[in-house]
Formats: C-alpha cells, structure tokens, sequence
C-alpha cells in the first residue's frame, strides 16, 4: 500500500486531511471520504480518538469480456480497517448489477483495528454474461466509518464470436462449359471475442469448395475457404457457400458467380494437310490432322470410324491437349486389292518343252562343219514347234472377293474431352 503523502492540513477539533497518490497506481482508497472512484490519488480525513476507517483495493473489477453463459473467475478485493484502535462494524456487503455475484468471502461482521493483529479480509466476486452488453454493477459496503456506504464499481461484457468474412462475394473469369477454374480464397476471421464454433460449411451450384476451417475459430483466428468454378452449361452460372455457426449473423453466406463459354478441341487439317485422299486398291492413304490450342487442355480420346470393306483407319487412342499450341497427328488408312494373281496350267508345260529342246541341243552329235549346219537346219524346226506349243501359258488375274471396291467413303474422326467432343470428316477415294 505504497504511496506519497502532497499535502497536510488540520481543521476542525483534532481532524487531520491527507492529500497524495499511491504507487505503482494503485492502492489503498481511504474511506473517510466518498468514494473517490477510478484514480490512485486521494483526499482523506483522520478522525480524531481512533474511529475506524475502511480501505480498500483494487477500487473497482473489471472483467472484461466473457463467454456468454459461462462465469467467470472470481475477482477479489482486499479490505482493511487503517485505524489503530476502533472496531469497524460490517454492518452489510451487497453485490448488484447484472451478471455479477458474490464469490468466496473472509469478512466477518466486524474488521479489527489494523494495530490489534487483524484488520483485514477479502471479498470475491464473479461475472456470468447473460448476453452481449455491457454490464455495470457495484460491490456496496455498509459500515460505521465515515463515508458510508462505500461503492465499489463493477464492469464486464458478454463475449460473442462475430465471423468477417473477406471478400464477401466471389466472381469467376469466364471459363470453358467442362473446364474448372482457379481456385479463389474467402478469409474467415473471428473478429469476436469468444470462440466460434463452426456446423458446417455447404456450397451450390456449378462450383466446390475445399477449406482450412475445422470445427472451430478461437478469437482473432482465421482460415481459408477455396473455391472452384466448373460450369456445367453455357451463360451465367450462380451459386452460394453458406456457413453455418454460433455467431449472431449465422448463416454467413457468400454469393457465387461465373459465366460458362464455348471451348472447341480445335480438330482440324493441320498445316498443309489434306481432308481427302485417292489410292487405287490396295495401297494406303494417310492423313495429318492437329488438334488443341483454343483454351481446351487436358486429354482427349479419339476414333476413326467409316472405313469401307477391305479397310481400316486408325488414329493414337488419345492425345494431350495444350490450351495454346495445336498438336499433329496421323490419320492412317488400309485398303485391300481386288484382284490375285494366278499362274496358268500352260505355263508350266511350256517350262518343260523348252528344257526337253535344251537338252536335245546338247546331246545331238555334233561334227564336222557340213554336219553342224545340218544340225542347224533340223533344230530349228523343232525350237519353231516348241514355241508354237508354249504360247497361252502365263498369269491370269483373279478377282478377290475381300478387296476394297472402288468408290467415294467419308470416314468420321472424332475426339472427345470430358463433356466437350468435335468430329471432322476425311474422304476417301478409291480406284
């Protein structure tokens, strides 16, 4: 109960004034005087013939902010009778203002003079907020010294948790019908002062929602709630996260919106490409075509179809689309021939005339000059008959039933991309 005496004045028969401040701000109020509220400067009189004198400390409670409902810890004020000889009569110590109650007490009915072995006592008090506003009360002490009764100031406040949200709408870029956005955040924060305590957190709409928010916010925490646009159609498209919790403006809602758009896979010819081919029957035909680089990325699936008898078309399965860049690919087409080469009967039996005339060659005598060109003259005759004779033979062409037949086909190319798919028709001529 440290303090500075400023000033000294006597008056009237015996009775002294005191003016000064206490240390550390605070201590002791002396209650000879009203009481002299909020300050650690006072003004007191000492009576004359020992009448006792209250004191008290701290000279007010407060305590502060406070879950609604729930009470709090108990606060505590010291008394002491600053006299050195007169008993100092309780007579009453009444609590009021609402939320505010009598806790744990040492005061008895009387508080003896300080110089005697006694003199002081503590008296508690405790706060239950019934609601968000804010409380006053008074700890009032009735007794036989001056200045009574003695009021001790009471404050509190009931403590709600207040979610702040930041921003509180979200509007998405135009984004592709299939497609998904960038994810965009709203900050939660519990600008109140109690915790809040989170029951769930929903969304509609062409949109979801991931969050870091859990079941609960203490006071001044915050998390994240991260949101993501995939329009299902073309146009406007609306939505809402709604959060549901104990704070007085529950739900919190935020609105939601985005505009769907047209995104194509861009299937074409690439550059320099063609959409039509001609090959004679059983030759193949090949195509390049590019797909991607109109905003559309991921993958798409792909399939050739319309090829006709004796052919088949094939593309890759699939492909990696860029958003930016188109990428080529090869179309490929087989086609069968309508015809089969067969070899003749008449073949084989000119093969076998024109060796037995060979070997005849070789095994005729062969003499003098005279004798050779007679040997000349009767050979030629028979090399003569075996040419007649191995005339006809050779290959004949026979038609294939499974060939290609000649025609204009249009064969179908189609990719597909989620719920985005484009085709593009290739023709195909065959001679």
């Amino acid at each position: 109960m440290d303090g500075v005496v400023t000033g000294v004045a006597g008056a009237e028969a015996g009775n002294v004034y005191l003016a000064g401040t206490f240390g550390n701000g605070g201590g002791p109020y002396f209650s000879v005087n009203t009481n002299q509220g909020a300050s650690n400067a006072f003004i007191a009189k000492i009576q004359a013939q020992g009448a006792p004198a209250l004191a008290y400390y701290p000279p007010w409670l407060a305590f502060g902010y406070q879950q609604i409902g729930v009470t709090s810890q108990p606060q505590t004020v010291a008394f002491e009778n600053l006299t050195s000889s007169g008993t100092l009569d309780l007579n009453s110590i009444v609590v009021s203002g609402p939320g505010f109650a009598p806790g744990m007490s040492t005061c008895g009915a009387t508080l003896a003079p300080a110089g005697l072995g006694g003199g002081t006592c503590t008296y508690s008090v405790t706060f239950t907020p019934q609601n968000a506003n804010p409380a006053n009360g008074a700890i009032t002490i009735t007794d036989n010294s001056l200045g009574s009764p003695h009021v001790i100031p009471l404050s509190g406040q009931g403590a709600t948790p207040v979610a702040t949200l930041n921003p509180t709408t979200l509007s998405f870029p135009d984004t592709i019908v299939g497609q998904s956005s960038s994810a965009m955040a709203v900050t939660m924060t519990n600008t109140g002062h109690a915790t809040l305590t989170i029951s769930h957190i929903s969304i509609s709409g062409d949109f979801s929602e991931s969050n870091t928010c859990g079941a609960s916010l203490s006071a001044g925490q915050n998390c994240s709630i991260n949101v993501t646009f995939t329009p299902t159609a073309l146009g406007t498209r609306n939505g809402t996260v709604t959060i549901a919790d104990n704070a007085s403006n529950s739900p919190q809602i935020i609105p939601l919106s985005g505009t769907g758009i047209s995104g194509s896979l861009n299937l074409g010819p690439a550059p320099c490409g063609s959409t039509s081919a001609t090959v004679p029957a059983g030759q193949p035909a090949g195509y390049q075509l590019s797909i991607g680089g109109d905003g559309l990325s991921g993958t798409a699936s792909l399939s050739c179809t319309g090829a006709p008898t004796g052919a088949a078309c094939s593309v890759p399965s699939s492909m990696n689309i860029n958003a930016s860049t188109a990428t080529p690919f090869n179309v490929s087409v087989t086609t069968t021939s309508r015809t089969m080469s067969m070899l003749h009967p008449g073949n084989m039996r000119s093969r076998w005339l024109w060796a037995t005339s060979l070997l005849c060659l070789v095994i005729l005598p062969i003499g003098r000059r005279k004798r050779q060109f007679v040997f000349l003259g009767r050979g030629l005759p028979i090399l003569l008959l075996l040419l007649i004779c191995s005339c006809g033979g050779g290959s004949t062409p026979a038609s294939n039933e499974n060939g290609t037949p000649a025609g204009m086909y249009q064969l179908t190319v189609a990719a597909k991309s989620g719920s985005v798919s484009q085709s593009i028709m290739l023709t195909l001529k065959v001679e």
